[in-house]
């Protein structure tokens, strides 16, 4: 029976292997998702956009062919009137249904209200003072402020400006008047302090938590606003004074209440029939179905951006699994070393995995480096060299390497700082190196080596050829040349 020789082994492919090699793909596969979305959800879009455009001008001239004599400018223009004030009345009734101002029973209206004192701290007449209160009022009554309540609801910005108020009043001074002549006295009222106002914030909600929850996130910005009217109008020093939560009856809310449900969409049913007056059953029948038409078309713009949520996840996934079954494929049919335990797993050579840039791998990559590599220590060239040739050297008599054979399989693999570093660490200890790459396809080194004791192969993942490494092992094997071990670049 023939000894089966060391490179006869099958080459193995690991699950584990393969799916770190996928993995480290990452960046082109988050390229191709994205491409993926953009590419199906963008189709998806335009086909449903082009798809509602058929229609319509199917429709159209098939109208213009039974009424040559239409004014299908006029008829186009009531259409796009009709779509317009119903494309209104839907956004109001969106607006009525989401509207916290909407949530609220008038006859119990929950209040919140912040009151605070701010004094002009370098003194101020009545006309700085209340230039000072308008300008607080003003900068506390915008956007950010809405913005403010609005994130500590997770709600719309659009829909605070219904519930929160802000103003001021200025401390007024009751004086009596003494009428000399008749011995009475009436009263006059004056400004109690030049320098002083009550500012306030009000918040109505159908909640005492939510209306407190509006209160305080709408004085959370109160400090910048303070320091910005110090630096354009007058200093200040805001003070609080208390914080109140009360229930009321509130007809203005119900009066509004109203009209943003009732009042507000009825102008624009007017204007509707307005646009539909004077036209004929059947040019009726068409501006309406025309006006339908155009909604579908607008709808569909909004809603491909919601269906496509769904194309845009298959595209994700349909570029993921592209770029991983291509990257899966070339693993398999590699003819390169894609597996870095494979000369030691399949051929039983103890492996060093050397890798002297490894301190600047980061990130994810870092966590997929220690992934892979976790069951052997990852060491530098230089730790390498000196473990081998401290093992050559410290062999026993009836072992002792005089002569060391130093070969890879990929380019330059022998003038490698680790190469250059091993052979002089082997000629201070007495040993003499041979070095040459493919030794199987150069017959000056199968010379050289000829009565080498040992060998020592230096491969790189992603370069070393792996049916050359095998080629190599098996010379070595039916040369009876041992493989002392083997240090893979995993650069």
């Amino acid at each position: 029976m023939n000894e089966k020789r060391r490179g006869d082994e099958e080459i193995e492919i690991r699950l584990d292997d393969l799916l770190w090699y996928v993995l480290k793909g990452w960046k082109p596969m988050i390229v191709a998702m994205l491409i993926g979305a953009i590419l199906l959800g963008g189709y998806k879009s335009y086909g449903n956009m082009k798809a509602a455009e058929v229609t319509r001008d199917s429709m159209v001239e098939g109208y213009e062919e039974a009424h040559p004599d239409a004014d299908m400018e006029q008829l186009d223009h009531s259409a796009k009137t009709i779509a317009e004030y119903q494309k209104k009345i839907k956004e109001q009734d969106n607006y009525a249904s989401k509207s916290l101002l909407q949530q609220i029973d008038w006859t119990d209206v929950k209040v919140a209200k912040a009151s605070y004192v701010v004094e002009l701290t370098n003194g101020a007449d009545y006309a700085k003072l209340v230039a000072t209160a308008g300008a607080f009022v003003d900068r506390l009554s915008s956007d950010e402020m809405y913005k403010a309540a609005a994130d500590a609801l997770k709600t719309d910005p659009s829909y605070m400006d219904d519930l929160i108020t802000v103003n001021y009043t200025i401390p007024q001074a009751t004086n009596a008047v003494i009428d000399e002549k008749r011995g009475t006295g009436d009263t006059e009222t004056s400004i109690a302090n030049a320098d002083t106002f009550i500012l306030t914030i009000i918040a109505n909600a159908a909640e005492d938590e939510t209306a407190k929850t509006m209160v305080d996130a709408a004085a959370s910005i109160i400090d910048k606003v303070s320091a910005d009217v110090a630096s354009e109008v007058a200093p200040n020093k805001v003070t609080l004074i208390h914080v109140t939560q009360t229930v009321k009856r509130d007809t203005t809310i119900r009066d509004r209440q109203i009209n943003d449900t009732i009042v507000s969409t009825q102008g624009y049913y007017d204007m509707i029939a307005d646009a539909e007056k004077d036209l004929s059953e059947e040019e009726l029948a068409y501006v309406k179905a025309k006006a339908d038409i155009l909604l579908d078309v607008e709808e569909e713009v909004k809603d491909s951006s919601i269906i496509s949520v769904k194309f845009i996840a298959i595209g994700f996934m349909a570029g993921l699994f592209i770029i991983a079954l291509i990257r899966a494929a070339a693993y398999v049919i590699s003819s390169k070393l894609t597996c870095p335990f494979e000369t030691e797993d399949n051929y039983g050579i103890r492996t060093y995995m050397k890798n002297d840039a490894v301190e600047s791998v980061k990130g994810f990559d870092k966590v997929l480096f220690n992934a892979r590599f976790g069951r052997s220590r990852v060491i530098s060239g230089e730790e390498a060299a000196k473990i081998i040739a401290t093992e050559a050297a410290s062999l026993s008599d009836d072992r002792k390497i005089k002569k060391l054979l130093i070969t890879g399989t990929y380019d330059k693999c022998c003038e490698s700082d680790m190469a250059k570093k091993l052979a002089d660490l082997l000629k201070k200890a007495g040993i003499e190196t041979v070095m040459g790459e493919q030794i199987v396809y150069s017959p000056e080194l199968i010379k050289n080596a000829a009565d080498a004791d040992a060998a020592v192969i230096l491969e790189k993942l992603d370069e070393s050829g792996k049916y050359m490494i095998r080629e190599e092992l098996r010379y070595m094997s039916d040369h009876g040349l041992p493989v002392m071990a083997a240090v893979l670049d995993v650069k």
